[in-house]
């Protein structure tokens, strides 16, 4: 088999990043395979958090340094360590931007478009056109996959893989519903939009896990209202026990893929209230409600129906629990991830 490299610039700890890390850890074992991480001077601290979790489950990984939006050294010792039979296996914007100028074939993950801001919208045009250019795409959900093929770019579908061991069962009796939100604080993610929903439903408990650009305005907000069953608990990277203390997960995200801490909870028997966004609408049915993105009142309206049958909905996502196991586990992930490189590798 050729010569395959993973290649990304590690972000914030989330979705992306703990697919990588759970993806290869079993992949490891399976194929030859190598990691290359690209440590941004703007933010060294992704990379090095990145980096030590990966040797904790024996990947290898090569670190390489960034000083700007485009580096042509970087590009250029990425260069002397490729080969025309190798296979670049990128993730994200900016590694399938220099994926596509190194020799080899390329493949591109497509995690999901995640932000609104002008400057992501460049990055995420120069995607699309590197990916109409390379060899193979991945989509890591339905609803992904039918996106690009409505933008004429072909794909494979490879799902999202669980990241954590999934509760057994839940243990914990709550004396009040306890709502939990897992996630990026900025405002894709809409974080803003459950403490609105949350605001004046006081009878209920609510964990808010995670960090990012909304976190002072969150906290400034919660004080001034007195909002104190909502609670920042910030950033953990191991989010199993408080999914496991959840009665219900609430995704109000404008823009999903197919989000870890989604699986995380459908794979553990929790219900889901979320937004109509990507793998949401694929995977929430009799296991949770999903509203309109964006909408304050229908997303309250959910908490309240949830509320009041909240017994039928846990229920519900106990029963499709183990059929979600079986999909997306990291072995299913593993084969069809390495059926992909077998057919570049014979094509070369």
């Amino acid at each position: 088999m050729s010569n395959i490299i993973h290649l990304f610039f590690p972000g914030p700890f989330g979705g992306a990043e703990k697919v990588i890390l759970k993806g290869l850890s079993d992949l490891k074992d399976r194929t030859s395979i190598r990691l290359w991480i690209v440590k941004e001077n703007r933010c060294p601290e992704y990379a090095q958090y990145f980096e030590a979790e990966c040797k904790k489950v024996g990947i290898e990984v090569t670190v390489f340094s960034s000083t700007g939006i485009f580096d042509f050294k970087l590009l250029k010792e990425l260069r002397l360590k490729v080969s025309k039979d190798s296979i670049i296996h990128a993730h994200g914007m900016k590694a399938s931007f220099y994926g596509a100028l190194l020799p080899g074939k390329l493949i591109v993950t497509h995690h999901g478009h995640t932000s609104h801001t002008f400057k992501v919208k460049v990055y995420e045009f120069i995607q699309e056109m590197v990916m109409r250019r390379a060899d193979t795409v991945i989509s890591v959900s339905i609803a992904m996959k039918e996106e690009l093929d409505n933008k004429n770019i072909k794909s494979v579908l490879i799902e999202n893989m669980l990241s954590i061991t999934p509760v057994i069962s839940q243990q914990i009796v709550n004396l009040r519903p306890h709502f939990i939100f897992i996630g990026r604080l900025s405002s894709e993610k809409g974080a803003d939009k459950l403490v609105s929903a949350f605001s004046n439903i006081k009878n209920v408990d609510v964990s808010i896990i995670g960090d990012g650009a909304q976190k002072e305005s969150l906290e400034k907000r919660i004080k001034e209202e007195n909002l104190q069953h909502i609670k920042l608990l910030g950033f953990h990277s191991d989010v199993s026990s408080f999914i496991q203390r959840a009665d219900a997960l609430v995704m109000p995200s404008l823009r999903e893929g197919l989000p870890m801490t989604l699986l995380e909870a459908i794979c553990s028997g929790i219900p889901v209230i979320g937004s109509d966004v990507g793998g949401l609408k694929e995977l929430v049915k009799h296991n949770g409600i999903l509203v309109p993105p964006g909408d304050i009142v229908a997303l309250k309206k959910a908490i309240h129906i949830f509320l009041e049958r909240k017994e039928v909905f846990k229920q519900n996502a106990e029963i499709l629990k183990p059929d979600f196991i079986k999909r997306f586990s990291v072995e299913n992930w593993s084969i069809k991830t390495q059926a992909v490189y077998l057919r570049l590798s014979s094509q070369s």
